[in-house]
């Protein structure tokens, strides 16, 4: 949650509905889903997309199995990347 909060996400539900196993973000202004899916794709991660309403407005990581805090902070710094924040 920490990770998401320093690079600048906003959470879709509040921390207290809020899912283990599928963590749904707001993407930021100017990215696009298929943008964000296609590089973290090319980096060995894969997020979904929001469904419905909510198509091309979030994106979903899913927080299920076995992912080590070494692959958490990886894909962290690879989203931060992609996302051009420090």
């Amino acid at each position: 949650e920490a990770g998401f909060r320093r690079l600048d996400l906003k959470f879709l539900i509040p921390q207290k509905f809020r899912s283990r196993v599928l963590t749904a973000l707001w993407l930021p202004k100017g990215m696009s889903y298929r943008r964000l899916h296609d590089k973290l794709k090319e980096k060995g991660f894969v997020i979904y997309a929001g469904q419905s309403r909510l198509a091309g407005r979030i994106f979903r990581v899913a927080n299920l199995g076995n992912i080590s805090a070494k692959t958490l902070r990886r894909f962290l710094t690879r989203l931060a990347v992609i996302l051009r924040k420090p």
